[in-house]
């Protein structure tokens, strides 16, 4: 958490420094909303009411920001369960910095990234998680920014193009949670304390992609972690209650009430092998995109009896473990 706040921070002081430069300031301005096709009723989820794209120019650098409002109509019923008077949420998408350089640009902080030759929906495309909430909108307008460190160099009179990405964090997907109005959330709820702690959670990438006449060809590689948790394991805890309830745990005696699974999850491992590619023809041009890849489960028995017991199930915070953990 302390090296995103460091890269928007380089970034906002950078912007002040080079005010002076070259600025276009693009955006607009919109109203919709979701309607249910059963009863006519609307649909109360979050949308983007503003988007600000604001771009500072300056020889070598630049510096871009996409900030957006994010608006939820309150019900009636709102301030019963929450007393917070704020509906509008300022959301920032982007803010990073690119230098030029003689045959590329390098580019830092939280930014948005295009992978494939598709269109839509390209296997390819796996750089930035998903907002949930916007699944029915553009390809860009569904990504959450990703916090990283990404280059293109071109070689070969610019026919071939060399990108790569490292994000030091992982980019985890945005579920609507127990929202009972939008339906695309995760079909369980899953506790923060039942996901096992990622140790290593960078994720890096390249690509390759070679031009000629009739189009183009990439070849890109990428390895992280998957955006939503998947099911890992599981270990059993007893429950342990003392007879006297005055006594110290130390002195106490106390028996084994039950035994109670402790259901794990994990961000799975995952590479991804791809190749694309663009066909240009007279009359028509063909894309396509085709993705290979491996997921790994990297938790053991050991990162199962070293996770603490999670006390959402009215453990004491003494539990004892069963000896053993299942994958």
């Amino acid at each position: 958490m302390k090296l995103k706040y460091f890269l928007l921070n380089i970034a906002i002081c950078i912007s002040f420094i080079y005010a002076k430069s070259n600025t276009s300031v693009t955006g607009d301005v919109s109203y919709y909303y979701m309607h249910r096709l059963s009863d006519q009723s609307t649909v109360n989820i979050p949308f983007r009411m503003l988007n600000l794209n604001i771009n500072h120019q300056n020889k070598f650098l630049d510096i871009n920001g996409t900030f957006a409002l994010e608006y939820k109509n309150r019900s009636d019923v709102d301030f019963m369960e929450d007393s917070n008077p704020v509906d509008i949420n300022t959301v920032l998408r982007e803010l990073y910095l690119t230098y030029y350089l003689k045959n590329g640009e390098i580019s830092v902080g939280k930014k948005l990234f295009t992978w494939g030759s598709v269109d839509e929906n390209s296997p390819i495309d796996v750089l930035n998680a998903f907002d949930y909430y916007y699944l029915l909108q553009g390809a860009s307008e569904r990504k959450l920014g990703t916090y990283s460190l990404s280059f293109d160099y071109y070689i070969n009179n610019g026919t071939m193009k060399i990108s790569g990405i490292f994000s030091p964090l992982h980019n985890a997907n945005r579920y609507p949670i127990d929202d009972d109005e939008y339906e695309f959330g995760l079909p369980i709820t899953i506790h923060p304390d039942q996901i096992v702690k990622l140790e290593k959670p960078s994720e890096f990438g390249l690509a390759l992609q070679q031009s000629f006449n009739r189009g183009d060809i990439t070849f890109s590689f990428f390895r992280g972690h998957d955006r939503a948790p998947s099911f890992s394991g599981f270990q059993n805890y007893v429950k342990i209650e003392k007879d006297n309830a005055s006594d110290t745990w130390e002195n106490a005696n106390y028996t084994f009430a039950n035994i109670i699974p402790d259901i794990l999850y994990s961000y799975r491992l995952t590479e991804a092998s791809n190749v694309g590619g663009v066909l240009l023809f007279d009359d028509f041009t063909i894309r396509y995109d085709y993705g290979m890849f491996k997921s790994y489960d990297n938790n053991n028995k050991e990162d199962f009896l070293d996770h603490p017991c999670y006390e959402g199930y009215g453990l004491e915070p003494s539990c004892s473990k069963i000896d053993h953990a299942v994958k």
